[in-house]
């Protein structure tokens, strides 16, 4: 069951990516990103009974990627 928030707000996002990928001719490529995510009113739960939702004020996240391809 979830109980509803009447003071929920919408949350909203802010996301910065940077990319780099190198293709060869033998269908072999290298990728790697990096990203920088910010969130303002980020909904989460309470998972109690009966579950509630919730804003957090910001939530911030950083991550890498990285990887290969063969075709």
């Amino acid at each position: 069951m979830l109980l509803g928030n009447p003071t929920l707000k919408a949350e909203s996002l802010i996301n910065i990516e940077a990319g780099i990928k190198h293709q060869r001719e033998d269908n072999f490529s290298l990728f790697s990103n990096i990203f920088l995510n910010q969130y303002t009113d980020m909904i989460d739960f309470i998972y109690t009974i009966p579950v509630r939702s919730i804003n957090r004020e910001v939530v911030n996240g950083i991550g890498f990627e990285f990887g290969s391809n063969i075709l």
